[in-house]
């Protein structure tokens, strides 16, 4: 039953497309799967990890974005260490459209809920906390047909820093991800 289901609901999600044509498409929702380079306090115990994102986006004018998104980033466990999170994120976009290419630059703001198990400068660690940070963005998106597009994202994030057990340390990194979304 639950195959059928999801076959159902996939089935709706691919034909969801076709019922926009003809319409002024300023919504959007897009899967941002990428990889995660940790720069900031981690950078030697986590080198790289996981990064997705889910965002809901509106185009307020052709050549300005806001995007809202929930997220998951994880490290891979490296060296016994593990960290992990999910993060909200807000952010605006400056577009510039030509033709069926769209690059953009933006930024924007996110609160990250974070956890760390194993050791940290040598100190064992088993703690969570919630930050704050920024992040730059810029990428470029293809539209396949109106209402279907990829796309490519560079997303620099700064943190503040964490606070696990006695150690601070912050989640600053680069993100590299594509971007799949359906316009409606």
């Amino acid at each position: 039953m639950k195959r059928i289901i999801l076959l159902l609901s996939f089935t709706l999600l691919m034909l969801l497309p076709i019922s926009a044509l003809g319409k002024d498409n300023k919504s959007f929702f897009a899967l941002k799967p990428g990889v995660y380079f940790f720069k900031g306090d981690l950078k030697d115990e986590h080198p790289m990890g996981f990064y997705g994102e889910i965002v809901y986006g509106y185009n307020l004018h052709p050549k300005f974005v806001l995007e809202s998104g929930i997220g998951y980033f994880h490290d891979g466990v490296s060296q016994g260490n593990d960290v992990r999170g999910n993060f909200i994120t807000f952010a605006a976009k400056g577009v510039y459209p030509i033709k069926n290419f769209k690059p953009f630059i933006g930024g924007g703001l996110g609160i990250y809920f974070t956890q760390y198990k194993g050791k940290l400068n040598g100190v064992p660690v088993d703690d969570r906390d919630n930050v704050y940070g920024g992040h730059l963005l810029f990428g470029a998106d293809y539209n396949i047909v109106s209402t279907i597009f990829i796309g490519i994202e560079g997303k620099y994030i700064l943190t503040e820093k964490a606070e696990y057990n006695v150690i601070k340390a912050n989640l600053n990194g680069l993100a590299t991800i594509m971007r799949l979304g359906l316009r409606f």
